[in-house]
């Protein structure tokens, strides 16, 4: 979703963070084996969960132009009880939670993020 997006012209994430890379796998095995590197171990995350969350949060903040000031652990670490600070631990709990299975279940199919074991 990431890659299409990009090249759709999305790039709310990029505006705000400024240090996202593109890269195929290919792409990325080349230029670690340039480098003299080895992938030892691979795995994926940050596939279709993860992905759309990511999209709509940064679209919401590109959207409401200004960056956030806190984080969403900082806010439910400061909120007093109540029925919001409570939902939005739901959320991000379930978010969470979703995100890790899907990851684990597709550690071998390409997504958003590549997590690299390497050896020189």
């Amino acid at each position: 979703m990431h890659g299409l997006l990009w090249r759709l012209g999305w790039q709310a994430k990029e505006k705000l963070i400024g240090h996202i890379q593109h890269f195929t796998p290919s792409e990325l095995q080349t230029l670690l084996a340039e480098l003299g590197f080895r992938v030892s171990r691979s795995r994926w995350s940050g596939h279709a969960v993860n992905q759309v969350v990511d999209v709509a949060y940064f679209t919401w903040i590109d959207w409401r132009g200004r960056q956030v000031t806190t984080s969403v652990e900082s806010y439910l670490n400061d909120a007093p009880p109540g029925m919001i600070p409570w939902l939005v631990n739901a959320a991000k709990s379930s978010v969470a939670v979703a995100s890790y299975y899907e990851s684990r279940l597709l550690i071998n199919v390409p997504g958003s993020g590549v997590h690299l074991l390497c050896c020189k």
